[in-house]
């Protein structure tokens, strides 16, 4: 009996297959050449959540970051390693357990999975890279829920035109963190009524 999506067949081989991934090589003046696929919790998934990209490797505030740079570590420790990561970030904290609580049932991917550099935009030419990672992903996942975190996030999931899976489009949440606490509440609220 599978518990988590990591233990998937179709997971485990995306998640390889996007670790040795040369993408990072051609963006080096974009990007940060870690890898990082996403976090993949238990399975069947009911929240999935989809960002921009994965963060900056902060090894001062996430020792488990050190993990995500080494090119040695095993499938298994480099996924441990984003989970402990993913949960020390305010993304997890002050957003995502906002909206479902205390919850496992949730996975984290982004539309690019390489971290850019001083966190900016990534490119047209970095997401159409990364994109024909993103339906392979969904569709491993299977997911009840998606939440898009952010314009970019959103436009790329509307543009693979999913059917039967509830899509919610939410403002970034960094951008909702500097706002005024009512913003970020009916935005939080917004999402909430709108889960499945």
């Amino acid at each position: 009996m599978i518990n988590t999506l990591f233990e998937k067949t179709a997971i485990r081989d995306l998640y390889n297959e996007m670790r040795k991934s040369r993408i990072g090589l051609n963006f080096m003046g974009e990007v940060l050449n870690y890898p990082q696929p996403g976090f993949f919790g238990s399975y069947p998934c009911k929240y999935l959540f989809i960002g921009q990209n994965p963060a900056v490797p902060k090894l001062d505030k996430n020792p488990s970051d050190k993990v995500l740079m080494d090119f040695n570590s095993s499938n298994e420790e480099h996924h441990n390693a984003c989970e402990e990561s993913q949960k020390n970030w305010h993304f997890y904290k002050y957003y995502i357990k906002k909206i479902i609580g205390d919850s496992n049932d949730f996975s984290i991917i982004n539309i690019v999975f390489y971290p850019t550099l001083e966190n900016k935009a990534p490119s047209h030419d970095l997401i159409f890279e990364c994109g024909k990672y993103l339906k392979l992903l969904i569709d491993a996942i299977k997911p009840k829920n998606i939440i898009c975190v952010g314009n970019i996030a959103s436009q790329e999931v509307e543009n693979l035109k999913l059917n039967n899976i509830n899509v919610i489009k939410s403002k970034h949440y960094s951008w909702l963190m500097r706002q005024f606490k009512q913003v970020f509440e009916k935005e939080i609220n917004m999402i909430i009524n709108k889960l499945e």
